[in-house]
């Protein structure tokens, strides 16, 4: 894992809908579906996640749904609009260092040797290395579990 002290690394642009740089508020009709979309990045190869955070005015509390990647750093989710007032969102992302490090697991894995000679261990991949990242990762998840 990469520190991630003073920098910011996701990138969120693009959000829709929005009116004149959200300066006025986007209309619906009631019960009818929210879409919200953004261009969501970071640098370096790590995976991305997001989530759309939602609610009304009057609330307090927000509402979450996953964001879903489309083509093109492009990311979407949608919420109903279910009662009259107005509503707000937000879009939350971050580095999935859990993704990150799967995906990486998964090339390790599929770039084993089939059949291991003694030359070969020098170019295998270092599996057990991998594995013990991924415990830490669990393990650092658990403690943040509530």
């Amino acid at each position: 894992m990469k520190p991630s002290d003073g920098r910011n690394r996701v990138v969120i642009e693009d959000v829709k809908p929005q009116l004149d740089c959200g300066r006025y508020p986007a209309r619906s009709i009631l019960g009818d579906l929210v879409n919200v979309s953004a261009a969501i990045f970071a640098d370096g190869h790590d995976h991305v996640s997001a989530r759309l955070q939602y609610r009304r005015v009057s609330e307090q509390t927000w509402r979450t749904k996953p964001m879903s990647p489309l083509e093109n750093d492009l990311w979407t989710a949608s919420f109903a609009a279910d009662q009259l007032g107005s509503w707000v969102f937000t879009i939350e992302g971050w580095i999935d260092h859990y993704d990150t490090w799967r995906d990486d697991l998964k090339k390790r894995l599929a770039a084993q040797p089939n059949s291991r000679m003694p030359d070969e261990q020098s170019s295998s991949q270092d599996i057990p290395l991998a594995l013990r990242t991924g415990a830490l990762l669990l393990d650092s998840a658990a403690k943040r579990a509530q």
